[in-house]
Parts: structure tokens; sequence; C-alpha cells
């Protein structure tokens, strides 16, 4: 069964992408392909066609949800995970994953997530999501943007709101948790290591705006603020 792996990229630094690629193409897991989508101008585009097999996607405009919504038109894998140009995929975490994704005929599979300084410098592992529950996920995006997901899912809502901006991925599993809750497991290992750094892709701080319209959408109250993947009630 195939996994497309989609990393959007945007201006990034040669050498930490070449890190977060390599880590894709020595994944265990064999039946697999690696779309990578940025804006035509952007170097990363020539460095990713020196990796045999790779796609390339041309995307018009640099917002990471946006332009992985154009490489998901692209792809030919029966599940996505999405991929980060800075960080590094565990190598065995698509056997991981798939092997949770098939054998409980699963919508989503999500893995616990390593912390790492800009050097690659473990901080510590998030293992407080392990416990899946629809209340927890109103308060916390339990799953990571790097979580395995089944592709007809996506489509069936549309592929990621980008009005949304930073906040799309935890409005699809929450689309997702609502429709197929019991669809939803983690894999049992660590799976992902994100560098934290000041410049990471889709990870600044949003507007309030952006913030209270996802909130109405899913009914949270806007005396909430932004912590980590989450957001958290001000009391």
């Amino acid at each position: 069964m195939k996994v497309s792996i989609i990393m959007p990229v945007y201006m990034q630094r040669k050498d930490w992408f070449f890190t977060a690629m390599d880590s894709l193409c020595q994944q265990t897991y064999e039946d697999k392909e690696i779309i990578v989508s940025g804006i035509k101008d952007d170097p990363a585009l020539e460095w990713a066609k020196s990796f045999e097999g790779v796609k390339v996607v041309d995307s018009r405009i640099p917002d990471p949800k946006r332009q992985i919504n154009e490489a998901i038109k692209f792809a030919t894998g029966e599940a996505i995970i999405q991929a980060g140009s800075d960080d590094i995929l565990m190598k065995d975490a698509l056997v991981d994953m798939m092997k949770v994704y098939e054998d409980k005929d699963a919508v989503l599979v999500y893995g616990d997530l390593e912390y790492c300084d800009e050097n690659m410098n473990m901080i510590y592992i998030d293992k407080a999501h392990r416990e899946y529950s629809m209340a927890e996920l109103c308060k916390r995006q339990l799953m990571s943007d790097v979580s395995l997901v089944r592709k007809t899912v996506l489509w069936e809502f549309g592929l990621f709101d980008i009005e949304l901006s930073k906040f799309a991925v935890w409005d699809m599993w929450l689309k997702i948790a609502k429709k197929y809750p019991f669809g939803i497991h983690h894999c049992g290992h660590t799976t992902y290591k994100y560098r934290r750094h000041d410049d990471a892709l889709g990870y600044n701080l949003v507007g309030e705006e952006m913030r209270e319209a996802f909130c109405e959408k899913w009914g949270l109250p806007y005396d909430y603020r932004r912590t980590g993947m989450g957001v958290t009630k001000v009391v």
C-alpha cells in the first residue's frame, strides 16, 4: 500500500533540507513516494531533483497548507503524511504507522513527537497525547501535523482549509474525529523529530482574527490563547 510523503518548503537552509530529505528517502517502508512543493524560484526545488524519483510541484503561493493541498492532487498513495523541510522522520516511522493503519483499518495514525533544538539535540518527547479523546482534542491538537491520514478522507472534507492557516490541520483532525471516532490510533512509537527555531515554516504565531475564526467554528471560547500545538483557556 503506497504512502505519499508531502514536504512543503520555502527558502529553507540547504543543510536542513538535505537532512530532512535523507530521512524520507531512508525510510524502511518501501512503497512510498516523495513530493516536494514550493514556489518556482525556491532553490529547494532544484535540490529536490537531485533525489531519485522525487516529484516536484510548483506552488504559486508560499503557504504550507496551500502547498500541501496542491501536492495532494499529484499524490498516488492511499495514505498521506506531511513532513517538514527542516525536521527528521524516524527511519521506521512509516513501517510503525502503516502496521497500525492496516491492522486496525485506521483513518488517522499518529505517533510521539520528539522536540529538539535547532542542532537536533533532544529537548523532550511529548507522550502526553497518547490517550486520544474528542474532549482532549478540543483543547489541544493531540495529533501532530506529521500524522498518517487516508487520502480519500482528506478529499471527503475538501482538503485543508487554507483560510484557517496554522489551525488548518487541527481543524481537519477535528473533522475526522467527529465522523470517524474509532478510526484514530496511536502507533506506539516516536515517529518524528521536530526542530525548534524562530523561522520554522508554518509555526509562527497567528493573529487574533484567525484564532477567533477557528474557535467560533468549533464552539470554543474566544478567551483561548495559543500554547505550543494547541490552545489553552486563559483563567
